[in-house]
């Protein structure tokens, strides 16, 4: 299936010339990056070389520094069939930002928890409405003709089968939120079609309906990723997919610090980056995407005194003492009065001022499915996680953990031994991050032997790996979040 560079080259020169010739639309690598091109990439944290399909050396650094955001991204390209999907903003700066065409059940009071497509109107205008799939609706693409019954098995000049359909895939089964989906070998997401028939005692008549349900639900979503980033669960056992329930256990140590599988827990000493996972048992698991300066704008409350809640005027003036060196009690008083400020203030951090970008498989924006979000928003899971969610709770108690130790630090200077001084709620959050269960911050420890191999050679699923797989917080929200 492998074909040189020059003979793509040549192919590509035939295609393009074919005056009026639609384009077919979806994974494609730019001109010195061909999908037919045979590109060794070097071997990672001990993993083997291994030769691509095609590859884009700039994802390198990405792959190595934050892989499992890696393969989530890789994870979204195949599922929409573009690398242009990763260029666009996250899903709220879109338009249209949500998708109509669905269902959440089947006539007949049946609920089998499926966010689906109705046959034949639905594909359609999901098509037409979903925000990801724009660069599969462009008026120059042939997919319609290529991806129809008659077309499907032919050969499209310049672009290799396996690739075509993951296109075909995502213009034929509009990949959306599918509770317990979960895909089959050589594909990016579940799809089947359904057939369900009723029967109306009026008219004597039977219907026949057919659904097709298409997607991946939230810790599939993290099971692919892992997959496309050669990333495993645990370096004892083969992977396999873990629901939520069980992605909530992983990371404790056994006796002496032992680990007991690839992945940290990680506490309120160290930081948040992408590819670290959000975890609510049995609810709901979202993956860091991208993470902007001073993320939990903790910076920015530390040098905004002016406007800091003070609880009285004798507050303010007992903390200017303590900073002048004026003040007259003892250093166990100071550092007590200091730490009670520190939990006051880091418990007013809004939210709304994180710069953090979430990715996931979410019934977000009436079921889209795999999306890119800002972490926060007013609303409750409309859009990202929502003021009520408890994975939005669970990055607002490591921001307030963050805090007091950033703070501590400062106040260091001016309350000689306060750093070391016990902080009640500090200490409360710590324990809560060792507890068994429950949510969870957890961060794939690649560089420990046998978490990382080579992600599995199947030319379907490594179309996505010339798609440019670099991000920012910026690049997605315009840097959205106030100063």
């Amino acid at each position: 299936m492998l074909r040189s560079a020059s003979g793509f080259a040549l192919l590509s020169l035939l295609f393009s010339a074919q005056t009026g010739a639609a384009e077919f639309c979806g994974l494609r690598c730019e001109p010195d990056r061909s999908l037919l091109e045979s590109l060794r990439s070097p071997g990672l944290f001990g993993a083997p070389p291994s030769i691509a399909q095609c590859g884009n050396r700039a994802n390198i650094p990405v792959l190595t520094e934050t892989p499992l955001a890696g393969g989530a991204r890789r994870t979204m390209a195949l599922a929409y069939g573009s690398c242009e999907v990763l260029k666009l903003k996250t899903r709220s700066n879109l338009i249209p930002d949500r998708i109509s065409g669905t269902f959440k059940s089947f006539s007949g009071g049946a609920d089998y928890n499926f966010n689906g497509v109705q046959i034949p109107a639905g594909v359609e205008q999901v098509r037409k409405t979903h925000p990801y799939l724009r660069a599969l609706q462009k008026e120059d693409c042939s997919n319609s003709r290529e991806c129809s019954p008659a077309g499907l098995k032919l050969p499209v000049q310049g672009v290799d089968p396996s690739c075509k359909k993951m296109v075909c895939d995502a213009w034929l089964w509009p990949s959306m939120y599918q509770y317990g989906g979960k895909a089959g070998t050589g594909e990016a997401v579940y799809h089947e079609v359904f057939t369900r028939k009723s029967y109306d005692s009026k008219t004597k008549k039977t219907t026949t309906r057919k659904y097709s349900v298409s997607g991946l639900d939230c810790s599939y979503f993290v099971f692919q990723a892992m997959q496309r980033a050669g990333l495993k669960f645990s370096a004892s056992q083969q992977n396999f997919y873990r629901s939520t329930t069980y992605l909530s256990t992983l990371g404790a140590r056994g006796a002496g610090g032992k680990r007991e599988d690839c992945f940290d827990r990680i506490n309120s000493a160290e930081g948040i980056r992408p590819g670290d996972l959000l975890v609510a048992s049995g609810v709901h698991v979202a993956m860091v995407d991208t993470v902007g300066r001073d993320p939990f704008g903790i910076a920015r409350m530390i040098e905004g005194e002016a406007a800091w809640n003070w609880s009285s005027p004798a507050q303010q003036s007992m903390f200017g003492e303590i900073r002048a060196g004026t003040s007259k009690v003892p250093a166990a008083a100071e550092h007590s009065f200091l730490n009670k400020l520190a939990g006051q203030l880091c418990a007013d951090l809004d939210p709304a001022r994180f710069r953090i970008t979430i990715i996931h498989s979410s019934p977000n924006g009436n079921g889209v499915g795999i999306q890119r979000e800002e972490a926060y928003s007013d609303t409750s899971y409309s859009v990202g996680l929502g003021r009520s969610s408890t994975l939005l709770g669970l990055l607002k108690l490591k921001a307030k953990a963050e805090c007091i130790l950033a703070l501590k630090k400062k106040w260091e200077s001016f309350s000689p031994g306060f750093s070391k001084s016990v902080n009640a709620v500090l200490e409360a959050i710590r324990k809560s991050e060792r507890a068994p269960g429950g949510s969870k911050v957890l961060r794939h420890a690649s560089i420990e032997p046998g978490c990382r191999g080579a992600p599995p050679i199947d030319p379907a699923l490594n179309c996505a790996d010339c798609c440019d797989l670099g991000s920012s917080y910026e690049s997605l929200t315009g840097g959205s979040r106030a100063d």
